[in-house]
């Protein structure tokens, strides 16, 4: 049964990578008509049966980072994500994540730290940075007396990670450790800015008439409308993008606060109540914002997986 069961997972994730691989091509206007009428039911049908298998979510969080072909433009963000069939797709089981490990995409591969950081003590967790540990409201008694650390604040945390932010070069040179600390952050929101430039996406303050400017303008609203409903002690800081500026990009900010709530809603068990909340604060279906919200995640990847692991501490650690 197991071994029929890994089979059957093995086919369909195979159609689905395909199907996936094929949605990524930047189709012409004109063509994209039949792409839709055809192509997307026949992905959404696999992508579905593939979301009721074991292994089915790994396949579908892996399916997310398929790359456009090299031929198209540097430009181009697809345009199917796995969310529109899964909206909590990233809210399974930690050992969901664990084969991501084994990814080639960087921002996947920091998305199998969850499963390790239920695996061993965190403060065994050479890898983790120091700020996580001052997050927890008995880090002294965890010290003095050997207690397990509980009560871990994201809130802290967020207000904690900007003062201990000294090197704003830092995230040119992270690889991978330590988690979590401020060159993880920087690097993280470099990752983003970059595809933001290459998209020319947010590159002024007027209004893009570019091939992704009816995209942008969705993006901008509901990044923001994200931030409005977010409490403001749980609005993720944004790094300063260069020395000649004195606050953080507003898109920075709004974007980190999406993401942030975006992961928290999937580790605790909450995407309904979040894509609810969206809905109605843009007057918006769901399909509207599931297609703004699955292209911030193309944009950032790395940064979503940031605050992945911050409420997977949060939700393992009350």
């Amino acid at each position: 049964m197991a071994l029929r069961s890994a089979v059957k997972s093995c086919c369909i994730g195979g159609r689905c990578r395909a199907y996936s691989q094929w949605l990524a091509d930047c189709f012409a206007p004109e063509c994209w008509s039949q792409i839709e009428r055809v192509l997307l039911p026949r992905w959404r049908t696999v992508g579905r049966a593939l979301s009721d298998l074991p292994v089915g979510r790994t396949s579908l969080m892996i399916a997310a980072a398929v790359p456009p072909p090299e031929h198209t433009a540097a430009s181009w963000i697809p345009i199917a994500h796995p969310i529109h069939l899964v909206p909590d797709l990233y809210g399974g089981p930690v050992e969901t994540f664990a084969a991501l490990a084994a990814s080639n995409d960087p921002g996947v591969v920091e998305m199998s730290a969850l499963f390790t950081l239920t695996t061993a003590r965190l403060r065994d967790l050479s890898h983790l940075h120091q700020t996580v540990f001052l997050a927890f409201r008995n880090r002294i008694a965890a010290v003095q007396n050997g207690q397990p650390l509980a009560g871990f604040e994201p809130k802290r945390f967020f207000k904690n990670i900007p003062l201990v932010d000294g090197d704003p070069s830092a995230g040119w040179f992270w690889r991978g450790t330590t988690l979590l600390g401020p060159d993880h952050w920087r690097a993280a929101f470099l990752r983003f800015i970059e595809r933001l430039e290459t998209a020319g996406l947010f590159t002024t303050d007027e209004a893009d008439d570019g091939p992704n400017s009816r995209r942008q303008e969705a993006l901008q609203r509901l990044i923001h409308a994200a931030w409005t409903i977010t409490p403001a002690d749980l609005r993720p800081p944004a790094p300063l993008r260069s020395a000649e500026v004195d606050e953080p990009a507003r898109i920075d900010v709004w974007a980190a606060s999406t993401l942030s709530a975006y992961a928290k809603a999937n580790r605790t068990g909450e995407v309904p109540g979040f894509i609810s909340s969206l809905r109605r604060q843009l007057d918006w279906s769901e399909a509207d914002v599931l297609t703004s919200l699955a292209f911030l995640l193309r944009l950032a990847p790395e940064l979503f997986a940031y605050f992945l692991l911050i409420w997977q501490i949060a939700k393992d650690r009350p």
